[in-house]
């Protein structure tokens, strides 16, 4: 189960002060704010024994690959620069690990290659999304507005990915 199957969405009041202090630490670890709370529930909740090992394996598992990666991404910002096509280039450096490569093909259920796949293709928006969040990226865009989509050619992981620009 990923996090993203069967989700529920509610609304949240928080003191100022508290929600002031979420969003700094939310600024601290490159996440947007309400990510960041999501994340701290999850967490909290992972902790706890309400949740099944094996849901609670696969929950972490989905964490821990879609950030290792965007870790990654951000390293390479800081030592190569930073290009359009981050994303592919932070999964191809993880893929490198065989330990990640392990933790990616549990996750998706066997062949990491495979098509078709909803976990793996949940996985890998989950993986753009938090690229994107931190390297505070924005999505390349065409002249009419929409994403700029590249292909990949050859035996990847992702068969495409969305263009990333940096935010000023």
């Amino acid at each position: 189960m990923s996090e993203e199957n069967d989700a529920r969405k509610f609304s949240l009041s928080l003191p100022a002060t508290v929600f002031d202090a979420l969003a700094r630490e939310a600024e601290e670890v490159r996440r947007d704010a309400q990510d960041h709370m999501r994340w701290l529930l999850i967490e909290h909740a992972l902790k706890t024994d309400f949740i099944p090992p094996e849901e609670k394996k696969m929950l972490s598992l989905y964490r821990d690959i879609s950030n290792r990666v965007a870790d990654m991404a951000v390293e390479i910002d800081e030592t190569e620069g930073f290009s359009p096509d981050i994303t592919l280039r932070a999964i191809q450096a993880c893929q490198k690990d065989p330990n990640w490569l392990a933790d990616y093909r549990l996750y998706v259920g066997g062949n990491e290659f495979a098509e078709k796949n909803a976990r793996k293709w949940s996985l890998n928006q989950n993986i753009g999304y938090r690229v994107r969040q931190a390297l505070k990226a924005g999505l390349e865009t065409s002249p009419d507005g929409k994403k700029r989509v590249s292909k990949v050619p050859g035996r990847e992981l992702i068969k495409s990915f969305t263009r990333l620009r940096k935010l000023d």
